[in-house]
């Protein structure tokens, strides 16, 4: 993997975590 690639991985990892908190808060 390409340095790029392993940000992007993560940023989009942390983007699903805060969606599920967001969801789960205005739930």
């Amino acid at each position: 993997m390409k340095e790029q690639q392993i940000i992007d991985f993560l940023n989009s990892k942390n983007y699903d975590i805060r969606k599920t908190q967001n969801a789960r808060w205005i739930d």
